[in-house]
């Protein structure tokens, strides 16, 4: 090889060594979730970043990058990524190190080329796959993809199978046409049925943000210990309605108090049940909406809406169905007085010694 193209080389390779800097640390900082170290990339990953690199360097390249234009078109046309010749192995192993994988030229046609090369072949999953696991081959990252983006992550037929069962992730994916978007949607991503959650996103004013990165098991656990604390509310709630209706009897005075009072006791015992229903009616609402967004920590607005108001509408029915037969069993010995003067009112009309 002639010192000129060594010279190129090198000065490439130099080059080359700060872009690969620069990509790590954005990498690490913007995108790469579960790397572990900025320092420590995986050979599987950069391999599939790359997958068509060249095993030799092309000589009649390297010879015309002399003259400083013929390099900028040969890099672009015949492939971007070369490796240097001085990091191969000298076994003759084909393998590159990861650190000098990258070559290419700071002249903004080349510089051109690496972002659109870049862009173009780097897969979407490379950025959050593990230390330790070979990459998947190329049908499969639509699946990875859909599964990392997914909300679940608890099974053992997972995709991500060393995901923590106690952890669980949300994520948002934006397509760009709607049959893409129902593609995704029917997707089978494990042989469970509840592995993974994928549903068409809602819209973003109508997410609770603070409670979008709650997990989605936490959540159904506190469902149902609420649901079981409203079926025995449900079961007690006709004591404090009766307990109200109470209040509409006719209160007893002493024969030496003053008729004043008369009024006032009939006043209270007409008012007070109904004020007091309407403040247990109107507070309901709240406490449930409460319950929905601190507690149960659910995802949506709708959702909340929705579960307060199929929890109201229970307990609407049990305020009516209770107001009702309240009343029937306040009234009941009155009427049984009534329906025994009545037949015996009857009995006489008809001539009948009682």
């Amino acid at each position: 090889m002639p010192n000129s193209a060594r010279k190129t080389l090198k000065r490439h390779v130099e080059d080359l060594d700060e872009k690969i800097c620069t990509l790590r640390r954005a990498l690490w900082n913007g995108n790469s979730a579960s790397l572990e170290s900025p320092q420590r990339t995986p050979r599987a990953t950069m391999a599939m970043m790359m997958p068509s690199l060249p095993d030799t360097v092309n000589n009649s390249t390297a010879d015309s990058d002399e003259g400083g234009d013929a390099s900028d078109g040969s890099l672009c046309d015949e492939g971007l990524f070369i490796p240097a010749a001085a990091d191969s192995d000298p076994d003759g192993d084909d393998s590159v190190d990861a650190d000098s994988l990258w070559t290419g030229t700071s002249s903004p046609r080349a510089q051109h080329c690496v972002d659109r090369h870049f862009n173009a072949r780097l897969p979407p999953t490379s950025f959050s796959k593990p230390h330790g696991r070979p990459p998947p081959p190329p049908s499969t990252l639509l699946h990875e993809f859909s599964a990392s983006t997914s909300e679940g992550g608890h099974g053992d037929n997972s995709p991500h199978s060393d995901i923590p069962h106690t952890k669980d992730c949300t994520a948002f994916v934006t397509f760009r046409t709607m049959r893409l978007k129902q593609m995704a949607l029917q997707l089978r991503l494990s042989d469970t049925a509840d592995e993974w959650v994928v549903s068409s996103a809602p819209s973003p004013s109508d997410i609770i943000w603070p409670n979008i990165t709650f997990p989605a098991q936490q959540a159904i656990k506190r469902q149902r210990i609420t649901k079981a604390l409203y079926w025995i509310w449900a079961l007690g709630y006709a004591l404090p309605l009766v307990a109200i209706q109470s209040l509409a009897l006719p209160w007893a005075c002493s024969s030496d108090e003053e008729g004043g009072f008369e009024l006032w006791t009939k006043l209270a015992a007409l008012y007070v049940p109904t004020i007091l229903q309407l403040l247990l009616v109107v507070a309901l609402p709240r406490i449930f909406r409460w319950v929905c967004v601190n507690y149960e920590r659910q995802k949506t607005r709708s959702a909340v809406t929705v579960s307060v108001l199929r929890r109201i509408f229970l307990f609407q029915l049990l305020t009516v169905y209770v107001i009702v037969i309240g009343e029937v069993w306040l009234s009941f010995p009155g009427i049984f007085h009534m329906a025994g003067t009545t037949l015996e009112n009857a009995l006489r009309s008809m001539g009948q010694d009682i």
